[in-house]
């Protein structure tokens, strides 16, 4: 579940500071973001603050996990919380496209020998043909890029995997986007 986070402080004068107290912050947020419960973030354009887009399994695991933030515990920000449905618009459109084709780079956990990334393009080839995704996978010097194309519920089911998956870190969403045929 993806959830948009808007930071805001809980009194102004907090605000006034802002510069002072985001920073504690932010060697967390990138804590968050290498475990991939953060996606990405932004500073707020329109007042002192962050937002952040949150891959969770639920609203409570996000609060839960923002409770982590030190200026969070100590109540000098807090977090909107808005869950996002990304896929609502397609419903309306007369046309729906198909196939999805979902982009990420990761790094490798650790060392990936010969005989390692054999298994993992044997493997992930059987399992990937039983659900009806195609794509790509490279690797090179402790970084993969892999290109996932199927529909929709199964490249994302497949995409959280991965994302859970201990032999990679930094794993970041490059796009995804729909076509009506593979591409």
């Amino acid at each position: 579940m993806q959830i948009l986070a808007v930071e805001q402080f809980t009194e102004g004068k907090y605000a006034d500071k802002a510069q002072d107290y985001l920073k504690y912050n932010d060697p967390y947020i990138s804590k968050l973001h290498e475990k991939g419960y953060v996606q990405a973030y932004w500073s707020r354009g329109d007042r002192p603050g962050t937002v952040l887009l949150l891959e969770t399994e639920s609203l409570a695991s996000a609060k839960k996990i923002l409770m982590l933030l030190p200026l969070v515990k100590k109540q000098i920000v807090t977090y909107n919380l808005l869950p996002l449905e990304p896929y609502q618009v397609q419903q309306m459109l007369p046309e729906q496209k198909e196939f999805l084709t979902l982009v990420y780079v990761s790094e490798a956990s650790g060392p990936m020998d010969h005989d390692t990334l054999n298994d993992i393009l044997k493997t992930s080839r059987s399992r990937n043909e039983k659900v009806g995704i195609t794509g790509v996978l490279l690797y090179e010097n402790g970084s993969f890029l892999q290109v996932l194309e199927g529909k929709e519920k199964p490249v994302h089911a497949l995409y959280k995997k991965i994302c859970n998956d201990e032999r990679h870190r930094h794993i970041a969403k490059i796009t995804e986007f729909r076509s009506f045929e593979r591409t």
